[in-house]
């Protein structure tokens, strides 16, 4: 697997739920959708507030706690501002238990 590096574990991230890692110097949100883990980055493309820190998601829609920018975390696309710019999206393989992400 190159350039994938191993961030967690699967179990790690509950199902509908979401795990903040790094990667190098980049924070990356993971994001278990009906069993398909997905990563994003974990800033917002508005203001730069954490995603994870208070964030939800409910489905595939991430929700910024600072001004309510809604992403999906699939696509990284903007799904309700007042973000602009889609999330920077990360190549995701697990293999077993292991979940690694491409690094950018």
């Amino acid at each position: 697997m190159e350039d994938f590096v191993e961030v967690a574990k699967v179990g790690e991230v509950p199902l509908g739920g979401l795990k903040q890692v790094a990667l190098g110097n980049q924070w990356i949100a993971l994001a278990n959708v009906g069993g398909q883990i997905y990563a994003v980055s974990d800033v917002c493309t508005h203001v730069e507030c954490w995603l994870l820190e208070e964030g939800s998601l409910a489905g595939d829609v991430l929700e910024c706690s600072c001004h309510g920018s809604q992403f999906d975390v699939k696509t990284g696309a903007v799904m309700s501002g007042p973000a602009e710019d889609p999330l920077p999206v990360f190549d995701v393989r697990t293999d077993g238990e292991k979940v690694f992400v491409r690094r950018a």
